[in-house]
């Protein structure tokens, strides 16, 4: 019976033992929720090229200077980017009637040749024949001022070129303007537009004198001048 009683208690002792020393071996499990993913905004791309509009490709015969709504963009050929609308295209070479055009461009490329007029060859511009008188031939007696003065000139009836009646004068008689500028321009005489543009051939007009200013989309110029009672004055200017 004692032994039985030694025999409980060391096996009491020995799973008391076995009991502890297992809770000790076991590790300690901690879970840790893993972190929330955080949504990523996308980064502009600086460097992103934007969509290219159409192009106005400008070429010319003769070279030429190419402005487009007024700005000198360089001769001729020339690709020029533009948006869809309406852009004004103008076209210079030295000795060449100016080429001015307004355009409407649609969402495809244009492309543009013009051959420019040259200016000996453009109606009205040429400049009169020279007379020479023969050798040996006796000179006409000039006659004084005075006499040029009061001898009467028989007016114009009507403006040559636009053959419109010509306006009274008010009793100072009539003359002719004939004006040429390069580019093209507005022709205002004494402060009002005269509605036409040059080359202008012996338009008629007051004898006197008179303020004539020549108008460009972008630049002009002023000149007085003098008309006498039925003479031609000329005029010729180069506008910036």
């Amino acid at each position: 019976m004692a032994s039985l009683v030694i025999i409980a208690a060391i096996v009491i002792i020995v799973a008391r033992q076995l009991t502890a020393h297992g809770q000790q071996a076991l590790p300690r499990v901690v879970v840790t929720p893993a972190p929330e993913a955080k949504a990523v905004a996308p980064v502009a791309d600086d460097d992103a090229v934007p969509s290219a509009g159409p192009s106005l490709v400008i070429d010319a015969e003769p070279e030429a200077l190419v402005l487009v709504d007024g700005k000198k963009i360089g001769n001729t050929p020339q690709v020029v980017p533009h948006a869809p609308g309406k852009v004004v295209v103008e076209l210079r070479a030295e000795g060449y009637r100016p080429h001015h055009e307004v355009l409407t461009l649609g969402a495809t490329d244009h492309k543009m040749t013009i051959k420019l007029e040259h200016l000996k060859g453009a109606k009205g511009v040429a400049a009169p024949a020279a007379h020479v008188e023969p050798a040996g031939a006796p000179k006409e007696a000039k006659e004084p001022k005075e006499a040029i003065a009061a001898k009467p000139a028989k007016e114009p009836a009507a403006d040559e070129e636009s053959g419109e009646a010509a306006p009274s004068a008010g009793g100072g008689g009539l003359g002719f303007l004939s004006i040429t500028t390069d580019p093209w321009a507005r022709v205002w005489i004494d402060g009002k537009d005269t509605g036409r543009s040059t080359p202008i051939v012996k338009m008629s007009v007051p004898a006197g004198k008179h303020h004539l200013e020549l108008k460009t989309r972008t630049s002009s110029v002023a000149a007085d001048v003098v008309v006498g009672k039925g003479r031609v004055a000329s005029i010729t200017k180069t506008i910036d």
